[in-house]
């Protein structure tokens, strides 16, 4: 039986989202633009800032905030189910470490979204499996 570590879960693709006519994109993007996509991965609120102003005009910066989006309400969604779950499992009996279980795990959740970020900016264009696919059904 072989063991899959958890990191091998989430498969990250270097195609781009979009049809980009050169292949040397990385050099042309600012550093600004880098930053303030990576930093969407982390924190999310930047990408609402991006997709609302003018900055969603570069494709780099619309590509990865909207994905950040996307990303960013899948896990307060999971928070809130966690937190839920946690309220009512303690509802029918106590058990003092789940608290800090459901941070952990949270934890553990936004660490992957700061590994996104890094990845944005270096400058790569990836796709994050489920999500990618609800981008391209929103933009059509």
């Amino acid at each position: 039986m072989r063991l899959i570590p958890a990191v091998s879960v989430v498969r990250i693709h270097s195609q781009p989202f979009f049809k980009i006519g050169d292949n040397h994109m990385e050099n042309q993007i600012s550093n600004d633009s880098k930053l303030l996509a990576g930093v969407s991965y982390a924190f999310g609120l930047p990408a609402i800032y991006v997709l609302l102003t003018d900055k969603r005009k570069e494709e780099f910066l619309f590509f990865h905030s909207a994905q950040a989006m996307i990303l960013w309400i899948g896990i307060v969604l999971i928070w809130m189910l966690m937190r839920i779950l946690l309220v009512i499992i303690w509802n029918v009996i106590y058990i003092p470490f789940l608290d800090n279980l459901v941070s952990l795990i949270g934890f553990a959740i936004w660490l992957f979204a700061v590994r996104f970020g890094y990845m944005a900016f270096k400058g790569r264009y990836f796709k994050i499996p489920y999500i990618s696919k609800i981008i391209k059904k929103i933009i059509g």
